[in-house]
């Protein structure tokens, strides 16, 4: 038996994960990416998701047979004690099959993670290029320390780190192979988690794909990995997009795309392009992206684009808001002023665009009046535009891998981890680093977000809804009056959880 299969795991976001909506989220870019180059390279590959199925431990072992030649694992620092665990199990078993780890921690911690038995190889940089190489490796072509952008242990034991790959031109990369899933209607028939942002026509079903459509940031926000590995912005062409757009539709029936790019806005001349292929083949298809506030002005985001945008299908723009705070937003260096976010809700109004954005609270250097012009902030949005959907306001978690992280371990004195098996234990089981306490966060902060929190999942909720329109225009109005004054009550939540449960149970 030829030995050409090779296993990707996705893993579970973290230990918490609660399978509430299974198949709602499609497996790490990287995944997709590599599963498709190693493919089309001649190896059998099979993607199993951890995201998708409880099981996806037994089904991993299960799956391992002669023909395993490689098993590779996607790794967030919020993932490592369920990556290293099954690495283990699977060295226990299968001595001799090599096992490797890509993803955001090993490329932060690369001689930790390699010193650890049970992993062979590590990838410390984008993925493209090391895949094609690790292809060559298998085959018997290279040997390994021929391999760019990776680490590995020599047969003394010495950590060996090779020279860096380039960075992926996205243009060269090949569109995604789904056939890589075991069922793929598993991803398209689930409620997808942005149907309430796409669907403004009361579908029931949506049928969601991602496309990677750009890659990299050339901003310097400072809670952002960007910054830390000097990531360039590249972006895929309008033509190329439109192309697995088009091929997604006729082999898929695929009516609805995330475009994975951290400011798909970037290029103007890239927008219009599109825009006008759009327009030229009719094409007909919901779009949702990410974008910046401060690109709503006449010179660019104006009016007549943002309708052509509607036109074109645009049905969600996910914006990162940070904070109501300009004091805020400077220190985490955002690049924006308030009016700014303040302003692109109004520009969104009237039209089938969610204006969708996320905050954060609990910043070293933000104070109450901060966190109060944070809510503040969110009750004006939604007061402007009936269409404004809110992430958040989260309490800022601690994750490797930014400016503010470096700085908070470096100014607090906080240990992280040495060694690889170590993480398990530093992190919270929602996968940020636990904390005995956080001297920087205002007293009370935590608990007010999360009692404030309650209003806006419940906005969230029911802004769409179109029954019982006298009380819920009243529990609206209640919740932004909440918001603006930063009272944390909500008595009318608990009476609507109420009535809803007398009609269920009247029905």
């Amino acid at each position: 038996m030829d030995k050409n299969k090779v296993l990707l795991i996705n893993l579970p976001p973290s230990i918490s994960y609660s399978y509430t909506n299974r198949g709602s989220i499609y497996p790490a870019t990287g995944i997709l990416v590599v599963g498709t180059i190693l493919k089309n390279r001649g190896f059998k590959v099979q993607v199993i998701d951890g995201t998708i199925y409880v099981d996806y431990k037994e089904r991993v072992l299960n799956a391992i047979d002669n023909s395993t030649i490689l098993i590779g694992f996607s790794v967030m620092t919020s993932q490592v004690s369920m990556a290293l665990k099954l690495s283990k199990v699977i060295r226990t078993k299968y001595s001799d099959i090599p096992i490797v780890w890509g993803g955001i921690h090993p490329i932060l911690f690369p001689e930790q993670t390699i010193r650890n038995s049970n992993i062979d190889i590590v990838v410390t940089g984008e993925g493209a290029k090391t895949v094609s190489d690790i292809c060559d490796y298998l085959k018997g072509q290279i040997s390994l320390d021929k391999v760019k952008g990776i680490g590995f242990k020599d047969t003394s034991g010495r950590i060996i780190l090779t020279e860096q790959s380039e960075p992926d031109d996205l243009n060269d990369l090949p569109h995604v192979d789904y056939t890589i899933f075991d069922d793929l209607e598993l991803y398209l028939n689930t409620v997808s988690v942005y149907r309430r942002e796409i669907s403004v026509d009361n579908k029931s079903h949506i049928r969601f794909m991602p496309i990677l459509t750009g890659l990299g940031c050339c901003f310097k926000c400072q809670f952002c990995i960007n910054v830390i590995l000097k990531r360039k912005y590249r972006f895929r062409s309008a033509q190329s997009i439109i192309d697995e757009i088009k091929r997604l539709q006729n082999k898929y029936a695929v009516d609805a795309f995330l475009f994975l790019d951290e400011d798909f806005f970037i290029s103007k001349r890239r927008l219009l392009e599109f825009l006008d292929l759009i327009e030229k083949e009719n094409l007909k298809f919901y779009w949702r992206i990410w974008g910046r506030v401060d690109y709503f002005r006449d010179n660019y985001l104006n009016k007549n684009l943002i309708n052509r945008l509607e036109k074109c299908g645009l049905r969600s723009i996910a914006m990162g808001a940070e904070s109501g705070s300009q004091k805020v937003l400077n220190l985490i260096q955002k690049g924006i002023k308030v009016q700014n976010i303040l302003h692109s809700a109004t520009m969104l109004k009237g039209t089938k665009i969610t204006p969708r954005y996320s905050f954060m609270v609990g910043l070293e250097g933000e104070d109450k009046e901060d966190t109060k012009a944070t809510y503040k902030l969110c009750a004006d949005l939604i007061e402007v535009n009936q269409r404004v959907d809110i992430a958040g306001p989260f309490i800022f978690r601690y994750y490797p891998g930014s400016p503010i992280f470096d700085r908070i371990i470096e100014k607090y004195r906080i240990r992280i981890p040495d060694e690889i098996e170590e993480w398990g234990n530093a992190l919270h089981k929602e996968g940020f680093l636990k904390f005995d306490n956080m001297p920087w966060i205002w007293n009370g902060c935590i608990e007010t977000s999360e009692m404030l929190n309650k209003g806006i999942f419940m906005w969230n909720k029911l802004r769409n809804s179109k029954k019982h329109k006298v009380l819920l225009s009243l529990i609206k109005k209640i919740i932004i009056w909440r918001l603006k004054y930063f009272n944390t009550s909500f008595i009318e939540l608990h009476a609507y959880i109420l009535y809803k449960k007398i009609r269920y149970y009247r029905k």
